[in-house]
């Protein structure tokens, strides 16, 4: 189906099972500069059928746009970036191409150092599975509470061969993005701590991440942990773990993540994040089913369950028809969502 993996540009999620691995160097060639876009446009419609609670009955057709810009200089990195397209604030009501925002996701310097990679700049940071692969329509619901993505800093990664088997080792120190990268064009966004992440994610917070990760024949795997340092005098710190595990079968494919943090959020609660995707292709066509479960103690546990059919009629252009369901709170939703994808290169 279209775009499997949404890594940063100089990492690949997959190798048959979406683990995350460092890509290699492009082969040198006669033009040692080269630029690149990969391209993906989709329309979407989300109507949300039912619902209880503050969750408003709506319908929701939009149009977002993803491009992934690389300038490589052979054999020693290069500047990327992604762009993004898309509604930068939450529907209340029924909406048509409204709200769109243009904004930039990632922007770096990537610099090979022999085997090893560095990054330096506005970065997403992989930490597990789910985020990578986007399984369906809605399959990384629950994962995406965890995801780091708009953060500044620096991020190393280390290719590691052992047993006929390719590992990923890589770290990073991230901070929030205050700068005027955060900013969107066309529709302003949101821009404050609540509304990138964790609430309590502030200027001067600095967030440590290590990841192992990698393949072997039809398996893949994640083993992360990240901690936040403390802001301000008074508030703690906080630390999490991911854990991930994909099989690839005759008849498609299993994931499996888990993620727990002994203090999530302002609150302070213990919090744990599963999330189970299976994925069955057959001809043109892929079914994704996806759990998932989000814990906080002394609170409701929320649930996830998420359907979806795509289909893939000619090379680059993709269908997908879905069905969400969300109890949270003790309030359901149920969400219908139809996409249509095209994705192309050049370069």
């Amino acid at each position: 189906m279209i775009r499997t993996t949404r890594m940063p540009a100089r990492i690949a999620a997959g190798l048959g099972c979406a683990a995350a691995v460092l890509t290699a160097a492009p082969a040198a060639s006669q033009t040692a500069l080269r630029a690149s876009v990969d391209v993906l446009v989709e329309l979407e419609d989300q109507l949300v059928v039912a619902a209880d609670g503050e969750a408003a009955e709506l319908n929701d057709l939009y149009v977002k746009a993803e491009a992934l810009l690389a300038l490589r200089l052979a054999g020693r990195g290069g500047l990327f970036a992604t762009v993004k397209l898309e509604p930068v604030i939450d529907p209340e009501r029924d909406r048509a191409f409204e709200d769109l925002g243009l904004f930039a996701e990632e922007l770096y310097l990537g610099l090979e150092l022999g085997p090893a990679g560095v990054d330096i700049g506005k970065l997403r940071t992989p930490f597990g599975i789910v985020n990578e692969v986007e399984p369906g329509l809605f399959g990384d619901e629950i994962a995406s509470g965890y995801e780091m993505t708009e953060r500044l800093g620096l991020r190393g990664s280390l290719p590691v061969e052992a047993d006929g088997a390719t590992h990923i080792l890589s770290a990073a120190l991230l901070t929030a993005d205050t700068s005027e990268l955060k900013r969107s064009l066309f529709t302003e966004r949101d821009t404050s701590p609540e509304a990138f992440g964790h609430r309590s994610d502030r200027t001067g917070r600095e967030l440590y991440v290590v990841q192992m990760s990698g393949a072997l024949e039809r398996s893949a795997y994640a083993l992360g942990v990240r901690y936040r340092a403390p802001g301000e005098p008074g508030e703690a710190d906080e630390t999490g773990a991911v854990f991930a595990f994909s099989r690839a079968f005759d008849w498609g494919r299993l994931t499996g993540e888990a993620a727990y943090f002994p203090r999530y959020e302002e609150d302070r609660a213990s919090s744990t994040f599963l999330t189970l995707v299976g994925e069955v292709p057959f001809d043109a066509a892929e079914i994704v089913a996806a759990y998932g479960l989000r814990h906080a103690d002394g609170t409701s546990t929320d649930h996830f369950l998420a359907v979806s059919l795509g289909y893939e009629p000619i090379e680059g252009v993709a269908l997908q028809a879905g069905y969400r369901l969300v109890a949270e709170a003790g309030d359901t939703s149920h969400t219908i969502g139809l996409n249509l994808g095209y994705e192309f290169d050049f370069d």
